[in-house]
């Protein structure tokens, strides 16, 4: 066999630290020709008759030298062999050093040499790696606690979670209710304030009607002023004329006897008594019709009152059952019992003294009573309101929970996201460990404790809770906006109405003020309106001119008495205007 390959150990080895020599198979055919040769001479020594032994001898010779070669050749190879693993041995055990240094570790020294330093070497390294072994296990047990522990909160937080919704839809209930409350209460102030309204309604034309009479009464008394002021320039001028001394150049030289009429027609005296009498009847005639009109107004007065009296109590007595139920009865016997003196028309027929004085005494005793009924109506609605105001800060209480409630849920929110984020901080810590091994050991521990999707599963699960848990939180703040929004609302029509039944106890106030003041006087002018005989005022004209002077002493008295006075006009047409303006 005849090649030019030659094999070289020192190619295996690298660097050439264990070298064999050079051998190639040049050498083997060299031998196999040399024994050919020697073969060949001893042949020739042998005779020719012995060709077969030697044949033979040759064949075995030939078969000895082959297998001697080939073992040769196996050991060759063999050698080779042990080079080459011997050389992937050295190389990986280069390799391993070159790993255990850079990651902190000492190398493990020359194993193909057995020296007391190269073995303390290689077990001081596996001392290491075993400590290092030791240190995972003991983070891997710690580790396993610390998901346990969170796996407990999660499940605490899920049970905190599910009560919150519970609680969630109880509030949302009560909301509910109260929600139901405000708008009962909404259609009840409605109706109350239509209610009112409709009574404004009735005062405002009850005070113009009121207006009108007097105005029409000013326009009469100016009438009868004139009127005054015309018969007193009469009795000046025939006062004047009286006094006049004259001369008569008639003479008599004897008595007429014919029958027929006088020199004088009438007499002087006699037709001014007389044209003051008729006077005073018609002023008197006047003050009987206005006299039976203020009796119309105090008895419409009277029944305005009673009817004002009962629309009270049934608008009180129906509001009370709407809020309280059908079956309350608290302060409702009380309040059924208020009720005014009973007033009949016929009693302004009967004199004045002492009939008229007790219709003005119970018509007063009337608007007494009309005036204690709607105070204690005002103290129970200030009552009720106090309560209302107390219902009203249970609800802001209940908003309170609500708000301690979301702090909670931001502190769980707070303790899940410290969680993640020292998950995030054990995950990168091990992504940046630089021992191959220990980084092995740690994605694998993670991977077995915390998968991937369930930890994005948990988070998704989370973000859901608090989104839904962010929209139920901004819906409580609309709903409590809403209910501020409705409470300022109530409040103002409260504090507006309020306001409105206030001034419309004020006008009524002065409404009474003046109907006493207009009564009071008229008695006061039926007292002092007495008017003499006018015979005596024919039998003596001493007397006839202090009747004339008592006339107009009690005319300007009656003109100038406070049944209307000067400022009467005023203080209506102002009472008037803020009526409109209102």
């Amino acid at each position: 066999m005849n090649t030019n390959n030659n094999f070289n150990s020192g190619q295996f080895l690298g660097q050439g630290e264990y070298k064999t020599g050079n051998f190639s198979f040049q050498d083997i055919n060299n031998l196999n020709s040399s024994s050919s040769n020697g073969a060949g001479n001893n042949n020739f020594s042998i005779n020719s008759n012995n060709n077969n032994e030697l044949s033979n001898y040759l064949n075995l010779n030939a078969n000895s030298q082959a297998n001697q070669i080939q073992s040769q050749v196996n050991m060759i190879a063999y050698e080779l062999d042990e080079e080459m693993k011997r050389a992937k041995l050295a190389n990986d055990l280069k390799q391993i050093n070159d790993a255990l240094q850079s990651y902190g570790y000492n190398r493990i020294g020359n194993l193909f040499e057995v020296s007391n330093d190269n073995i303390e070497q290689a077990i001081n390294t596996i001392r290491s790696l075993l400590q290092q072994r030791q240190r995972d296990l003991e983070f891997r047990q710690l580790h396993h606690e610390t998901a346990k522990r969170d796996q407990n909160d999660i499940a605490q937080m899920h049970n905190a979670i599910e009560k919150l919704q519970i609680r969630n839809k109880q509030l949302q209930t009560e909301l509910d209710v109260v929600n139901q409350k405000l708008k009962n209460q909404e259609r009840d102030y409605r109706d109350e304030k239509e209610k009112l309204n409709s009574q404004l309604r009735d005062i405002t034309l009850q005070y113009s009607k009121i207006v009108n009479r007097e105005t029409q009464f000013n326009n009469e008394f100016r009438k009868k002023d004139t009127m005054i002021k015309q018969l007193q320039d009469q009795i000046k001028k025939y006062q004047q004329e009286k006094n006049i001394s004259y001369q008569n150049n008639f003479e008599m030289t004897n008595k007429l006897d014919k029958v027929g009429p006088n020199i004088y027609a009438a007499n002087a005296d006699h037709e001014f008594s007389m044209m003051i009498t008729r006077e005073n009847e018609e002023i008197r005639q006047k003050l009987l019709r206005e006299n039976d009109i203020l009796k119309e107004s105090l008895s419409s007065l009277h029944k305005e009152l009673q009817d004002m009296l009962n629309i009270r109590k049934e608008i009180y007595i129906r509001r009370r059952k709407i809020e309280l139920g059908e079956d309350y009865i608290d302060n409702q016997s009380e309040i059924s019992e208020i009720n005014l003196l009973p007033f009949k028309k016929e009693l302004f027929a009967m004199p004045v003294d002492p009939i008229g004085r007790e219709a003005i005494d119970i018509l007063a005793e009337n608007i007494k009573r009309f005036k204690d009924f709607m105070n204690k109506i005002d103290n129970i609605q200030k009552e009720y309101e106090a309560n209302f105001d107390g219902e009203q800060d249970k609800e802001i209480e209940k908003i309170g929970c609500l708000k301690n409630l979301k702090n909670l849920l931001k502190n769980y929110k707070y303790v899940i996201e410290t969680q993640d984020t020292l998950i995030n901080k054990a995950i990168v810590k091990a992504k940046n460990i630089d021992n191959i091994s220990e980084a092995s050991f740690q994605v694998s521990r993670f991977n077995k404790v915390l998968d991937d999707q369930e930890i994005e599963s948990a988070k998704s699960y989370l973000a859901e809770q608090k989104r839904f848990l962010e929209e139920k939180s901004m819906e409580m703040e609309k709903t409590k906006i809403m209910m501020t929004q409705t409470v300022s609302k109530l409040s103002d029509a409260k504090n507006s109405m309020k306001q409105r039944r206030l001034e419309l106890e004020k006008d009524a106030s002065t409404f009474k003020e003046n109907i006493n003041n207009i009564v009071q006087n008229t008695l006061n002018v039926f007292d002092d309106l007495k008017i003499s005989n006018p015979q005596d005022l024919d039998n003596n004209n001493h007397n006839n001119n202090y009747q004339n002077q008592s006339s107009q002493k009690q005319y300007g008295s009656f003109y100038k008495s406070p049944l209307f006075p000067s400022n009467q006009n005023i203080l209506f047409s102002e009472q008037k205007a803020e009526m409109n303006n209102n």
